[in-house]
């Protein structure tokens, strides 16, 4: 029962984090509220509640990480699995705010970030391939070769 209550805590909390990225993204706006809530503050708390689970029921657990077949029984366990959907959404949501900082730095049009923000919500990796290999498409021409202009 715990264990469903802090997994509605921890969606609800990386559903937070994302709509603040999102926010920021279309808006231009908000960078305090997006880097101490949606980069910090999230992320670390659903860190916590990650250690927390894996301190308290890692040991106890079967499985472990010497082979694909350990950490798919030590995902067996409901308190596990959920430090590993945890783990995942910190992790995530720590990367969609590195991606937003990323493109504001790199002058990537806000509703190109859109999808990639979408790819790093629901698979992780592909968002920053995404962002990687979008980059060069949209990013301004003289910021492609190089050339640094001095104010």
């Amino acid at each position: 029962m715990i264990t469903n209550y802090l997994f509605a805590i921890a969606g609800t909390l990386m559903m937070s984090g994302w709509a603040l990225l999102i926010i920021n993204v279309l808006t231009r706006r908000f960078e305090f509220l997006r880097n101490s809530i949606a980069r910090l503050l999230i992320p670390l708390v659903l860190s916590g509640l990650y250690t927390a689970l894996m301190v308290g029921f890692f040991v106890q657990g079967p499985g472990g990480y010497g082979s694909l077949q350990q950490v798919m029984l030590l995902f067996t366990t409901e308190e596990i699995a959920l430090a590993g959907w945890i783990h995942y959404l910190a992790f995530d949501l720590f990367m969609g705010t590195w991606l937003v900082e990323q493109s504001q730095r790199d002058r990537v049009p806000s509703l190109v970030m859109l999808p990639v923000l979408f790819c790093t919500l629901m698979f992780g990796p592909s968002g920053l391939l995404a962002y990687y290999a979008i980059l060069p498409l949209v990013r301004p021409a003289h910021a492609q070769i190089g050339v640094v202009h001095h104010d």
